[in-house]
């Protein structure tokens, strides 16, 4: 049964996102981790998009910070694009 965008399954009690939305991400990701620079925008879509799956994962908001604190930091939104560093590509690998 689909619920706001989760498969919930009672019987098992598993929680998945639907395979369409697993395949964008994980496609979205695959190219980000190639990528040196980015629109920002894409980047603040990602971070939510992967915020909204931390809610099946029980410690997984934590995971977050790194990518949190990069969009937070010293990047302005009057920026169009932003150069990806090494780690933020690491996160994007697991």
């Amino acid at each position: 049964k689909e619920v706001l965008g989760w498969l919930l399954d009672g019987l098992a009690r598993t929680i998945s996102l639907p395979p369409d939305k697993s395949t964008k991400l994980l496609a979205t990701l695959q190219t980000l981790r190639k990528t040196r620079r980015t629109p920002l925008k894409e980047l603040v879509t990602l971070q939510g998009k992967l915020q909204f799956t931390t809610i099946a994962l029980p410690c997984g908001r934590p995971l977050m910070g790194d990518l949190d604190r990069f969009l937070t930091g010293p990047i302005t939104r009057k920026q169009r694009y932003v150069t990806i560093p090494p780690y933020i590509q690491d996160l994007f690998q697991d």
